[in-house]
């Protein structure tokens, strides 16, 4: 999530990562739960792991609970996704987490305030 106490706002994020591909950010609004996650993956992951992977792809992430629920569990099995299991709260060896934290560097650069939640959004998709 990008977003800093200026009164500008918030953005949530949700960011797939390819090894020869960059794909688009993708920005999420409100409190996700389960439900809100799958129609992401729906949305966004299943569509490009068949066109940049067919069925040979793993995802990884982690155990937070709209990640581990018993529905979005059931969701990835029903489009036969293999999944890296990994543990909640752990970016040893996270490579999302990496790209999170280049893209924040990049973002606020020279201690960049924004005051409006758009102009923040335009400057995540350009970084």
């Amino acid at each position: 999530m990008f977003g800093r106490q200026h009164g500008g706002g918030s953005l949530m994020v949700w960011r797939e990562i390819c090894f020869n591909v960059q794909i688009p950010v993708t920005f999420l609004s409100g409190r996700q739960k389960s439900e809100n996650y799958q129609e992401t993956l729906a949305d966004n992951l299943f569509p490009s792991g068949e066109i940049l992977g067919g069925t040979d792809w793993t995802f990884q992430h982690d155990k937070a609970s709209v990640h581990a629920s018993n529905s979005t569990s059931q969701c990835l099995r029903s489009y036969i996704v293999s999944v890296l299991n990994w543990p909640a709260l752990s970016s040893d060896f996270h490579p999302i987490e990496n790209v999170v934290g280049i893209l924040t560097s990049s973002v606020y650069q020279n201690d960049k305030i924004y005051s409006l939640a758009e102009k923040l959004r335009v400057t995540v998709e350009d970084a």
